[in-house]
């Protein structure tokens, strides 16, 4: 807990640099960015507003805020818990990227984890081909 005020801090100082600022310039990754956002919480795109659709609520505005939740909970709740763990842990300075990246960051913050994060890729890349 006492780590996440410098992290927080880390982020918000990166993210201004020039190369930061440099590459956000790049329409081919602010393309990329845009693209795996909505991906990751499908944003009105994928599968989720179909299953929607379908169902018959006796609230419209219930069905809605359950909708919603989905995407809080994926972007604000566990990209940010994410990133705050791989900021914390260091591990961003030298352990590559992807799911490695994650995967070394919470084995150091909750040994054996990394185990359930490769799990859960190979579980959610499962679903998705699947699905798609």
């Amino acid at each position: 807990m006492a780590g996440i005020p410098a992290a927080l801090q880390v982020i918000v100082q990166d993210a201004f640099t020039a190369k930061a600022t440099a590459g956000g310039a790049v329409g081919v990754v602010i393309q990329k960015g845009i693209s795996r956002g909505v991906f990751s919480n499908e944003a009105g795109l994928g599968t989720a507003p179909i299953a929607q659709a379908s169902a018959r609520p006796g609230d419209p505005v219930l069905q809605g805020s359950v909708a919603m939740l989905g995407t809080v909970i994926d972007t604000l709740i566990i990209c940010t818990m994410t990133a705050l763990v791989i900021v914390i842990s260091s591990k961003y300075l030298y352990c590559g990227q992807g799911v490695m990246l994650t995967k070394s960051a919470c084995d150091w913050a909750f040994p054996g984890a990394g185990h359930l994060v490769s799990f859960a890729t190979v579980t959610f890349t499962a679903t998705t081909i699947l699905g798609w």
